[in-house]
Order: C-alpha cells, then structure tokens, then sequence
C-alpha cells in the first residue's frame, strides 16, 4: 500500500480508508454474486474491491499503467493469482509470470484468455543502481546472493561470482506446486522514464518508474518513505516486487 501512497499506521486506519474509497469507487463487473469495484484518484493508485452481499471480500492494490506485455493463457491458479506465458508480437514466449489480476474474480466465469496487459511491480524490496556498472559491482547482482535470500553473499563463488544481466525477471510463483502460487517475483530492468506522484486521498507521495525488463515493461511502484528520489532514465532498479495487472480484454 505503501507503494501507491497509501500507507496506513493500524487496522483502523485501513478501515477509514477503506470506506472513503467504496463511496466513489465505480463497478467493473460481477460473477457468482461477486461485485468488482475500481477506485482510482488522480495520481493513478488504484484499489480493487470485491463485495459479496455488501460486505468487502477481497482488496487488491494497483495501479493505472499502460500495456507492456503481450499475454498468452492467462488462466487462475489459486483464488487470486494468475499464471500466463509472455510473448513476443509473433507469439514467442519470452518468461512467464504469475499475478494478480484486477480482473481476478472475473476471470472465474471462463477459461484462459489471450490479451495485453498493464503490468504493475509494487516494489516491496527494491534498490535503484546508478548505471549497469553500479549494479554489476553490488551484491544484488549475484546470482544466489541476497535477492535469493543469501544473508550475506555467498562466498563460494570465489573472486568472480556469477552475476545476473542488468534485465532479469524471475516469478516465483512458475515454480510453485498448484495451489499455492503467488506473485512475487524478482525483477531487475532499465528506467525507461519516470514520475513523482501524489496520492490525493492520503497526500503521500510515490514514483512510478516505467521500467524494460526481459520479455515486457512494468511500472515499478516505490513509496517515498523508502525511496526518496525518483529513479531516473537509465538507471536500474532491481529486486523483490508484488506483480498485479490489469488486463485489455
């Protein structure tokens, strides 16, 4: 929530907020007793809210993003993640994901879908590297170092450890039992161009960084509390982030 400028202190504070977004939030569709909601302000954050009976099932945060990657079987996998092949524009796989979808609950009704999609990264564990140098020298780069959870890097690898390129996407959730997927993933790319926003509804700032990594682009989301200034071009933005899209059915 953090990533979108929507941090909040306590439950009660969740709550509030939860309640100012259902009253201007606008529908998107419905299944199986289900209602999806959308509430999105002018800096671009995005909630998605799920009622059944009138009472909040589901939230899920998001972003307004434009397409940067072609999907091909998108099809549920647990009750809120989806998994899906990325292709090229002649339908070579590129990687595949798995992530929550904005659309998730209605993507029950049916079976995969082909379509483009705007790819959201909530940056929940995120560096940003001056240049590709900068991230080759850091031990985020280093294939089975901290990014993989190594606390510090591993050492057996010698003077020359293995590093990992400057644009390197790994989702978790393709190598998970069924079931029990989810959408983290790691991701290193280029900063294709950037924003600084401001959440209307908390006043909290956040960037948004258009960032080109392997197979498609994503708007990475980082919160100004951990990351004070903007990303700029060029720069490379590498680590744990939460996956969510929208998808252009």
């Amino acid at each position: 929530m953090d990533c979108i400028g929507l941090g909040v202190a306590d439950r009660g504070e969740f709550r509030e907020l939860l309640e100012v977004a259902l009253r201007t939030a606008t529908p998107i569709g419905s299944h199986d007793g289900l209602q999806v909601l959308r509430w999105q302000d002018n800096s671009g954050a995005r909630l998605i809210l799920a009622l059944r009976d009138g009472e909040l099932e589901d939230v899920l945060p998001s972003f307004a993003g434009q397409p940067g990657a072609l999907l091909q079987g998108v099809e549920l996998v647990t009750a809120d993640v989806a998994s899906a092949a990325v292709v090229d524009d002649q339908g070579h796989q590129a990687t595949a994901l798995t992530f929550e979808p904005e659309q998730r609950a209605l993507l029950r009704a049916g079976g995969p879908v082909d379509c483009p999609a705007a790819i959201l990264a909530l940056g929940v564990g995120v560096q940003v590297f001056a240049d590709e140098s900068a991230y080759h020298a850091a031990d985020a780069s280093i294939l089975g170092g901290p990014a993989f959870g190594a606390d510090p890097a591993p050492s057996s690898w010698g003077e020359e450890p293995v590093r990992m390129a400057a644009e390197c996407f790994l989702s978790h959730g393709t190598f998970a039992p069924p079931g029990e997927a989810e959408a983290d993933a790691l991701l290193s790319g280029f900063v294709l161009s950037s924003q600084r926003h401001r959440n209307t509804l908390t006043g909290q700032e956040f960037s948004v960084a258009r960032v080109r990594t392997v197979g498609f682009e994503a708007d990475v989301c980082l919160g100004a509390g951990d990351h004070p200034e903007t990303p700029q071009p060029g720069q490379i933005v590498s680590g744990t982030v939460f996956l969510a899209g929208d998808l252009k059915v």
